[in-house]
């Protein structure tokens, strides 16, 4: 896929597609930085990577209606219950040049209501990672 304009990306929480009520996307992989200097004669420090986080953040417009935002995402943070996550950077289906990825993913904080006067109404929700494999990105 050569470089492209974030305007067609698919989100589905819990096999729910919400992509029609999301504005902004973003996937972090990160790692630890373990030091790992040993005494010698060299000038630098040595890191390694140590445990691994992900995050998937989304910014929703408020909706109430069954099957919807708040419907959707509510019981999956009273619950306290582990979901998939899945994006793709367009609405097509997964492959090669469209890979997907997916996290096992929980909530610890849910802002049902949010904004200012005269202002779209949203939300901004945190998709931590729940299991121990991150995210896994695909073609399928």
């Amino acid at each position: 896929m050569p470089k492209f304009v974030a305007r067609d990306y698919k989100i589905t929480v819990n096999s729910v597609d919400l992509t029609d009520h999301c504005s902004a996307l973003a996937v972090t992989d990160t790692a630890d930085q373990v030091d790992a200097t040993t005494f010698g004669p060299n000038a630098y420090k040595q890191y390694l990577q140590g445990f691994h986080d992900c995050q998937i953040t989304a910014t929703f417009f408020s909706d109430f209606a069954a099957a919807s935002v708040h419907a959707t995402l509510l019981p999956l943070y009273q619950s306290g219950s582990v979901f998939p996550v899945k994006i793709t950077p367009t609405s097509q289906p997964p492959s090669a040049t469209n890979p997907s990825v997916t996290l096992q993913a929980t909530m610890y904080e849910y802002t049902g209501i949010q904004g200012k006067v005269g202002e779209m109404s949203t939300m901004d929700v945190t998709f931590a990672n729940g299991g121990t494999a991150g995210p896994v990105w695909g073609t399928t």
